[in-house]
């Protein structure tokens, strides 16, 4: 099983990830941790790359599925 396999699901996931994304911003307080959270650790301090890497693969899975 190789890659092109797993590709052809791209759209699904990248919506299931969308919806998720809003939803941990809106309803778990990963808003107000990504605005207002301490600088603590390496994980507090490079919070917004980690938490919007998300909303960027989600972008890349829907890219994949236009071109196809």
């Amino acid at each position: 099983m190789c890659i092109q396999d797993y590709l052809k699901y791209s759209m699904p996931a990248a919506v299931t990830i969308m919806v998720a994304y809003e939803f941990a911003l809106l309803s778990l307080g990963l808003k107000n941790f990504v605005f207002y959270g301490p600088r603590n650790d390496f994980v507090s301090a490079n919070r917004e790359g980690i938490v919007s890497s998300f909303g960027y693969l989600a972008v890349c899975l829907v890219g994949i599925d236009i071109g196809r």
